[in-house]
């Protein structure tokens, strides 16, 4: 009845505290169940894209036995549960290790029925306008056409290689016209660490065209049969995700017990199933990842509830002392403090979760950093698991009874002589002590050793799972590092407020300076705890920016680097009418600021170098020759300065200008060392000699003088040359001179570059309308940036990155208000002596706004240091900016810190308005109170 009453007679108090715990796990709950809702769209994004679902490979032994049909496979696999369809097909693999082109190691001819394409429609794209194949027509791979000048109509030859006992090399060839090309992800290899896979699949055919006319030419060769199966997707979409992957195990593993050892899915062959397994991974890493870069923020919320249970421990502690005056037992009032938590923390934690619902709303229409889309709410259905549900309500819960816990314990043991006095007065004044700074530096100081170099592994090729696996640590080391660091550095914080206030001489402040400067000593713990809430703010917020903006540029440089400007052109290498003149055409078109053009070839370097033991030998080594035209490459191309190794690209394709024989190229020949051993140092030259064979009769030779490398180190590291990034070892020479040389005037593509905020799209269907016949394909850097963004897993951190800067700013706001009532309450004798000698409520606001900015100023410092840290830290991982949609390695280009100024000074702006706002507020009203009535609670 007791517990009833007081929480009715203090209603507004009440439901301060509520709000007060609604808004402590919001930025948590706003963060699970924002990945709830995105889940469903994200798991189809990672599903959307498998080729064939499952993969059953017949196995040799099943030649060898006739109790088994292929017929009997096919049905066993057919008439398990979620199986749609299922599809037989033959395919033959060759191997030519002596192939300078890795893509070219190994080479695969698939066999299919007519029925294949509508039981795996994605499994062959960019199909429009073919024809249909027969046993001896087939569609071949569009790269493989294009790297060999094939064109629809023409032969494609499927060669083998053999030799006889005597050594002698033996070729045996077999020919399909051409009816249709295509791309595909199937049989995708990657020989090198690192690189991009490609596919091993060149021609798709009958199986009869591969059986009967395929096999007995590849004798070294068997046909592999197999059953490709189709997989009802609903299962995927209307179950969690983690029952999914078990029932689709269990088809493989009920195929596998009938079928066993004549069929077995082998390694990579389970395309759905990895798919639904990467995204359960996905979903743990960007849970993990939202969770730590919300750690700020979260510990803002939990000295939100610090604070306001602070305000309310003066009542607690005088309803205690009521209640054991009046003959109450400690368990008694203890019951009345838990009782008192446990309603606020119950009350409150459903509060939260609603909390939770808004900021995961507010992500759902965030589209990059600070942009909000609202259109985007209609793409969304709402869906949140009870297991989120359930932990930001536990989360919550368990925070309010952390911290009712104390009071509680306090008054279980309370005496009735300190309860008669406790009643006696309004709060209790003691002076606080610090702890010792050793634990804060020892703490700050081993989690970040141990932080650096475990989140910037992350980047460098890990799969989602040792990324799940490793953020289990990451989280608490940041925790402990965010924590230690604002802790320790915020001791500063008394020091430099006590100093700002003690320079206050004006009379009209001189008192109300004092007496603040005087509990800013009194009062050193509080003072460390608001430094260290408001550095949190500052913290959430550079960080969020800081890593947002940062992203968000790496992502558009890759992108670009990789196109090699806004837009690439590849032409068709079948025909030989594009030349340079059609860079005036493309020039012309409306949004286009330049164009140039650049013609692909290969050629020789040959230069003199010495190894360590001074023998002088001459190199030949192979070498592309990119011919460009330096003025409008210059102008065109995507540069950045750290491109060049000596100087900027820019210079070096201006040097290019003066002489054919001036080149820019990705090594400098090594000459000899200089100096004694062991201090020699490696001398590299400027020169070497490029040949250029028109004809095998006829080569053209160039002396070049390398004005600069386009690499990290200047005989050779990594490589910088925008739309080529995965060539071996190039020179750029003037288109000029390439084409003399080559006795030809057609180029190999055009980049094109276009205005800031150009309509990209109509761009490319106007370069396609130019040369309908000519252009094989079109690549759109900024077409690419918006494909990942449209892609909810792209989409995801920066929702999280908004939501912690708006719950920062939620927070900011009602901590400062609710330790302005704490600090004027603290002070409210001296306040009104003050009041009561003269002095007048401006004059105290204004000492109490310094004492606020003062204290913002040194927070702000605080926060923002161990803000651009962090994002230093993360900037490695490519889950954090731009999901899992990209294809570009992270690392292939440095991470450059991008610090959004506009940004930056519109958050802390806002920080110092939403601040000052809420202290003066809080002042001002405390500040009208009766003097009379305020001067009675003597300490």
């Amino acid at each position: 009845m007791f517990l009833f009453s007081r929480l009715m007679s203090r209603a507004p108090q009440v439901l301060a505290t509520l709000i007060v715990f609604s808004l402590s796990s919001g930025v948590l709950g706003g963060v699970l169940l924002y990945m709830d809702t995105i889940g469903p769209q994200v798991l189809d994004d990672f599903t959307e894209d498998v080729s064939i679902d499952l993969k059953v490979e017949i196995q040799p032994i099943f030649g060898f036995q006739n109790e088994t049909s292929l017929e009997d496979i096919i049905a066993t696999i057919a008439n398990q549960t979620h199986i749609l369809d299922t599809e037989s097909v033959a395919y033959l693999q060759s191997f030519e290790w002596y192939q300078d082109d890795p893509r070219y190691y190994e080479n695969t001819y698939l066999g299919v029925e007519s029925s294949f394409f509508e039981t795996f429609p994605n499994a062959l794209e960019d199909t429009q306008g073919n024809s249909p194949f027969d046993n001896t027509s087939c569609w071949v791979e569009k790269e493989t056409m294009d790297d060999f000048g094939l064109a629809i109509g023409d032969n494609y030859t499927a060669r083998t290689v053999q030799w006889d006992q005597h050594g002698n090399r033996i070729e045996n060839n077999v020919n399909f016209t051409i009816v249709g090309t295509f791309t595909s992800e199937l049989f995708m290899r990657s020989y090198y660490w690192q690189q991009p896979e490609f596919t091993s699949l060149r021609m798709v055919t009958t199986q009869v065209g591969i059986r009967n006319r395929m096999a007995p030419v590849f004798m070294d060769s068997t046909v592999r049969d197999a059953v490709w199966a189709a997989i009802d997707h609903s299962l995927i979409l209307s179950s969690d995700p983690a029952e999914t992957i078990d029932e689709l195990e269990n088809i493989r593993r009920r195929i596998e017990q009938r079928l066993l050892p004549y069929a077995v899915v082998p390694y990579g062959g389970y395309e759905l199933r990895d798919a639904v397994n990467k995204y359960v991974n996905w979903v743990f890493v960007i849970r993990a990842i939202g969770v730590a870069f919300c750690i700020p923020t979260i510990f803002m919320g939990m000295f939100l509830v610090y604070y306001n249970s602070n305000l309310l421990a003066d009542e607690q502690r005088r309803d205690v002392g009521t209640l054991k005056t009046r003959g109450a037992s400690g368990r008694q009032a203890f019951s009345w403090i838990m009782g008192s938590g446990l309603f606020t923390a119950i009350v409150g934690s459903v509060g939260a979760i609603g909390t939770g619902i808004a900021g995961a709303v507010m992500s759902s229409t965030v589209r990059t950093f600070m942009n909000f889309d609202l259109t985007q709410l209609g793409e969304f259905t709402f869906f949140f698991t009870t297991q989120s549900i359930i932990f930001v309500f536990v989360f919550s819960f368990v925070m309010g009874l952390l911290v009712s816990i104390p009071a509680a314990a306090k008054a279980l043991t309370i005496t009735a002589t300190e309860a008669h006095s406790i009643v006696q007065r309004e709060n209790l004044l003691d002076r606080e002590t610090i702890g010792n700074p050793f634990f804060d530096i020892v703490g700050f100081a081993i989690s970040a050793y141990l932080l650096g170099p475990m989140l910037m592994m992350l980047g460098y090729g890990f799969s989602l799972v040792a990324i799940a696996s490793m953020m289990l640590l990451v989280v608490p080391l940041l925790a402990i590092a965010l924590f230690t660091f604002t802790r320790g550095a915020a001791r500063i914080g008394p020091w430099f407020k006590s100093r700002v206030l003690d320079r206050i001489k004006r009379p009209r402040l001189a008192a109300a300076s004092r007496v603040l400067s005087r509990a800013t000593n009194v009062f050193k713990k509080s003072e460390i705890i608001g430094t260290m809430f408001i550095a949190l703010v500052f913290t959430a917020g550079v960080f969020s920016s800081v890593s947002a903006s940062t992203g968000y540029a790496h992502m558009e440089h890759l992108f670009l680097f990789e196109t090699g400007a806004d837009i690439s052109v590849e032409l068709n290498p079948a025909f030989d009418n594009m030349t340079r003149a059609f860079v005036d055409n493309l020039s012309a078109i409306e949004g286009v600021t330049s164009a140039c053009a650049v013609l692909e070839a290969s050629g020789v370097v040959m230069y003199t170098t010495q190894d360590t033991m001074g023998a002088v030998s001459q190199v030949r080594r192979e070498i592309n020759v990119i011919g460009v035209q330096p003025e409008l490459y210059e102008e065109t191309g995507f540069w950045l300065p750290y491109f060049a190794y000596e100087n900027t690209p820019q210079m070096g394709l201006q040097a290019m200008q003066l002489a054919n024989s001036n080149v820019l190229s990705s090594f400098k020949p090594f000459s000899h060392y200089a100096g004694q051993y062991p201090n020699r140092v490696p001398v590299y030259g400027d020169t070497y000699r490029l040949e250029i064979a028109r004809d095998p009769n006829e080569k053209f030779y160039l002396d070049c003088n390398i004005v600069d490398t386009l690499s990290s180190m200047e005989g050779g590291g990594v490589r910088y040359l925008p739309g080529y990034s995965n060539l071996p070892s190039f020179v750029l020479v003037n288109l000029n001179y390439v084409q003399m040389a080559l006795d030809t005037d057609s180029v190999s593509r055009y980049f094109v570059r276009i205005e800031d905020g150009a309509n990209y799209t109509r761009i490319i269907q106007d370069i396609h309308e130019a040369a309908p016949n000519n252009v094989v394909g079109i690549d759109s850097a900024h077409e690419q940036r918006d494909q990942t963004l449209d892609a909810k897993a792209g989409q995801s951190v920066f929702g999280v990155y908004t939501l912690n800067v708006v719950f920062a700013l939620v927070y900011l706001t009602a901590g400062m208000a609710v330790v302005s009532v704490i600090r004027v309450r603290k002070l409210r004798r001296e306040f009104s002596i003050m009041r009561a000698l003269g002095s007048d409520t401006s004059s105290i606001m204004l000492v109490v706004g310094i004492d606020m900015l003062a204290g913002i100023c040194i927070a702000s410092v605080i926060g923002s240091l161990f803000g651009i840290f962090l994002a230093s830290l993360v900037s490695q991982i490519p889950l954090v900016f731009i999901g899992s949609s990209t294809t570009s390695l992270w690392t292939r280009l440095p991470v450059v810190p991008s610090i959004p100024t506009g940004i930056l000074a519109g958050i802390i702006g806002t920080a110092f308005v939403f601040s000052l706002f809420a202290v003066l507020t809080v002042t001002w009203r405390c500040l009208q109170a009766n003097i009379a009535e305020e001067i009675q609670y003597a300490e």
